[in-house]
């Protein structure tokens, strides 16, 4: 039964998920942690430099919700399960649950020759320890590059330099969508929560 299972939690210390999380896709592709990226095919989105995109994110999932967000890029988010909002501005996250849908629109304004990784990762958390809790590291990942370099094979995955947002006290993270009012201060993350869009 289910009671083999220790429930993961959320940052604010709440269960998250009883099953244990194994892989997940973008667009259809993924792979799951234990296979190397040489082995691995990956979603792949190629931008014009200057040019604007709009991405929607269709939270096709079972159980968890995903953090997502685009190396190096922030994201300005438009609508929510079809309905546009008042955009929301210079976004870091956007946490999608299941059955959820939201709109976003990048601005290819980054380095041309640079491969980014798209990251959308689990909200679990490792409870012990100190504040703020690491994340479990169960991530799904597809890869934005420009028109400027080849389309990246599974060879080049591993090189992939980019990083995800670095949410600090001077410059805090933004995130649309979170499970709770507010993420504790040491995560350097201002909430736009669903009812205020």
């Amino acid at each position: 039964g289910l009671d083999q299972y220790a429930a993961s939690m959320l940052a604010d210390g709440t269960d998250h998920g009883i099953i244990p999380y194994y892989s997940g896709l973008i667009n259809g592709q993924g792979r799951h942690r234990d296979v190397p990226y040489s082995k691995s095919r990956l979603s792949t989105f190629r931008v014009d430099y200057g040019q604007s995109y709009r991405f929607r994110l269709v939270g096709a999932q079972m159980l968890y919700a995903y953090k997502v967000s685009v190396d190096n890029h922030k994201l300005r988010v438009i609508s929510t399960d079809g309905f546009f909002i008042q955009p929301v501005h210079a976004v870091d996250y956007v946490i999608v649950y299941p059955g959820e849908r939201y709109d976003f629109v990048l601005n290819a304004n980054q380095d041309p020759m640079q491969y980014y990784w798209i990251r959308a990762e689990t909200l679990e958390v490792n409870t012990t320890g100190e504040l703020p809790y690491s994340s479990l590291g169960n991530v799904v990942e597809a890869v934005l590059y420009y028109s400027n370099r080849t389309k990246p094979q599974p060879i080049d995955y591993a090189t992939i330099g980019s990083t995800r947002p670095s949410c600090t006290t001077s410059a805090p993270c933004v995130a649309v969508n979170c499970p709770f009012r507010s993420f504790h201060p040491s995560y350097n993350t201002t909430c736009i929560n669903v009812d205020s869009l």
